[in-house]
């Protein structure tokens, strides 16, 4: 009778169908290797797969003064998973981006950010003299088991070419001064 109740569970097991909520079932067509994923089990979530910095300058015109503002939009694709049970009430993730005197190899940390999961994204303005100046920014998600992923890196953007040439702006006069001069170095590192 032992072995008949044992026999009726292991068939009700095996016979059950699989979620597919929790678990994902791959194969590959050329070796026929099986994947399964179980998506209930709690670990860190994986990297967000790409982080892509856009730059732009906009003139700002004040009291006979020009000075260039930097719109930096910063872009993301979540995580494949997040390895959190489905558990979606605190998830985020930590923005991190430097600027680097690429004279002196100084660098320092501009934005340093929590944003909630449900943005993907993050937009600001910023002021930087005209200097040999590079942006670099990197992202990882954290689930709501408070495991955070590996860092993912953008590339690094170049803000002195991005400056504006004189010659290629018509709206700008010579009455007009350049007020950039008066961020130094010390201003920004």
């Amino acid at each position: 009778m032992i072995l008949f109740v044992f026999i009726f569970i292991v068939i009700n097991t095996l016979a059950s169908p699989i979620l597919e909520s929790r678990y994902i079932v791959r194969k590959n067509l050329v070796t026929g290797e099986r994947f399964v994923k179980d998506l209930t089990e709690i670990a860190e979530p994986t990297p967000v797969r790409r982080i892509r910095l856009l730059f732009s300058t906009t003139p700002a015109i004040s009291n006979d003064r020009v000075i260039e503002v930097f719109h930096l939009r910063a872009r993301w694709v979540e995580p494949d998973y997040w390895n959190d049970n489905f558990n979606e009430l605190s998830r985020s993730y930590d923005l991190m981006c430097e600027i680097e005197d690429e004279d002196t190899g100084m660098t320092k940390t501009f934005v340093n950010l929590t944003i909630e999961a449900s943005f993907n994204g993050y937009d600001e303005n910023f002021l930087f003299p005209a200097m040999a100046l590079i942006v670099r920014c990197k992202v990882r998600a954290k689930n709501s088991a408070e495991l955070v992923s590996e860092w993912t890196m953008s590339r690094t953007v170049k803000l002195y070419e991005l400056f504006m040439d004189e010659n290629a702006m018509p709206h700008r006069n010579s009455r007009y001064t350049s007020d950039i001069d008066h961020l130094d170095r010390n201003s920004i590192i």
